[in-house]
């Protein structure tokens, strides 16, 4: 998890209380065959809430964007660049506020 400005990162198990993260942003294909979907659905499992995610990948072929879609999430191309992946976690984050205000109220 990586805090506000990007400046520290820790685990999601790490004993730091009642922290969940507000966005998960995480590639579509993963080591050893692993799906990202599956793993955004496995954080969202450990940490109890279901914060929106970005996924990024180079496969932005009809499978993909078809199978990221039917998760509810956004796709981002690779090369990713800052100012891209900082306009999608702000939609992002703005589409899903009120879910969030309604969980901290």
């Amino acid at each position: 998890i990586v805090d506000a400005l990007g400046t520290r990162t820790q685990g999601v198990d790490d004993g730091d209380g009642d922290r969940k993260p507000d966005l998960i942003v995480a590639d579509l294909r993963l080591a050893e065959g692993r799906c990202g979907l599956d793993a955004v659905e496995q954080l969202r499992a450990t940490c109890g809430g279901r914060p929106p995610a970005l996924i990024v990948s180079g496969d932005t072929g009809d499978d993909a964007r078809a199978a990221v879609a039917a998760a509810g999430f956004t796709l981002l191309s690779k090369p990713l660049v800052a100012y891209a992946l900082h306009a999608a976690a702000v939609a992002a984050l703005d589409r899903h506020a009120p879910a969030r205000t309604a969980r901290t109220a």
